[in-house]
């Protein structure tokens, strides 16, 4: 992760990273990455009110 995000960076991309601390690649830790982006998304596509 930290390579491929960096090379986003310099490519121009805006990266967020975190880490679901205790986790690995499972179920787990994409049940939580899903959570935070889908919630992200729904107000940037219209299925939810807009933050603030």
């Amino acid at each position: 992760m930290p390579v491929q995000a960096a090379r986003a960076r310099a490519a121009g991309m805006h990266v967020a990273t975190w880490v679901v601390p205790g986790d690995k690649h499972n179920w787990t830790t994409a049940r939580a990455a899903l959570a935070a982006g889908l919630a992200w998304m729904q107000s940037r596509i219209g299925l939810a009110p807009a933050d603030g």
